[in-house]
């Protein structure tokens, strides 16, 4: 495992979602399908610039390399009419093993178990519907952190957030999170062997400003319209279900470690919640993250904390993620 990063200042949807690509087929990742959104699909790479992928319907395929005989696919598309908002709005969904197949020009292949990261509403979620909402927010000021594991377990994280602080309090303090996306695969030993695919993909919609923020990754409410994402796979009947990441006391309250003098950091564990239509399905644990982590200091997003060795990881929102010990300018 060893851990690869882009980073940079937005330019666009398109763009981002581009080098979202290329980071993962430099990862590993190999590229499936392609459309420009016209003409027809391809298997071959025909996403080769930003004005490509800010096209309303252009798409791509991702595919992850082999696991134990699973290939896992990630799928992007713009849905956005570019009517000048800053080409925020995109389709992506995750594929556990079927694949995504079918599509023409305009419409993305589709796959028997893909998951989408941005549903909203309950019960309705447990049907995995796609809702076009905003992945990110309207700014042209901001930056871009793209994270991409190129071994296994092959996981990748997308993360925006703005160049200036912000004037307000809760998600618009600090230098506040603007969109993202993350496919997170569990530590080994924290899930249940029955569960087959020990992933997470979930990613920002609706209000993009609450992107790796408690109010979006910590819920106390299981009717709550902000919990989504991949849960499970593999039983009998798969089934699409709310989770909420743990939370801990004190969190954002603490200081450096007094022994080591280094900062500390806190487990991220995915909980999944209860569904009041399938009585043998209670509240129970899905495992813990391997890239996120609780911050449990004060810090900006953008900022860098060094905890078992030199700024190896990067606050974004309320969370921290690896990082390659540089200096970032942000």
């Amino acid at each position: 495992m060893a851990y690869i990063f882009d980073k940079f200042i937005w330019q666009s949807g398109g763009h981002t979602m581009r080098r979202l690509k290329n980071l993962l087929v430099t990862a590993g990742w190999t590229v499936k399908y392609t459309s420009t959104g016209s003409g027809s699909q391809s298997s071959s790479d025909l996403i080769s610039n930003d004005a490509i992928m800010n096209t309303q319907n252009a798409y791509y395929v991702v595919r992850m390399p082999d696991i134990s005989g699973v290939q896992r696919e990630i799928l992007v598309q713009n849905t956005d009419s570019n009517s000048g908002d800053g080409y925020t709005y995109f389709k992506c969904a995750y594929s556990a093993g079927a694949g995504f197949t079918g599509g023409d020009a305009t419409t993305a292949p589709d796959a028997t178990d893909r998951a989408f990261g941005n549903w909203t509403g309950w019960p309705t979620n447990a049907s995995n519907a796609f809702n076009n909402a905003q992945m990110f927010d309207n700014s042209t000021s901001k930056y871009v952190v793209i994270i991409a594991d190129n071994a296994a377990p092959y996981g990748f994280s997308l993360n925006t957030f703005s160049v200036t602080a912000g004037t307000s309090t809760g998600d618009l303090s600090g230098y506040f999170t603007t969109g993202g996306m993350m496919l997170d695969p569990l530590i080994s030993g924290t899930y249940d062997a029955a569960d087959a695919d020990p992933y997470v993909f979930h990613h920002s919609r609706d209000v993009p400003t609450q992107w790796m923020r408690s109010t979006s990754l910590q819920q106390t409410s299981i009717y709550s319209s902000k919990v989504y994402g991949w849960v499970r796979k593999g039983l009998s009947n798969p089934l699409y279900l709310p989770f909420y990441v743990s939370s801990i006391a004190n969190r954002g309250a603490c200081v450096s470690n007094p022994y080591t003098g280094k900062d500390d950091t806190c487990a991220a564990t995915y909980v999944v919640t209860y569904d009041a239509s399938v009585t043998s399905w209670p509240w129970h644990i899905k495992g813990t993250s391997s890239m996120l982590r609780w911050l449990m200091q004060n810090r900006n997003t953008g900022d860098t904390l060094s905890v078992n060795s030199t700024r190896d990881r990067i606050v974004i929102g309320h969370m921290t993620l690896p990082w390659d010990g540089s200096s970032p300018a942000f």
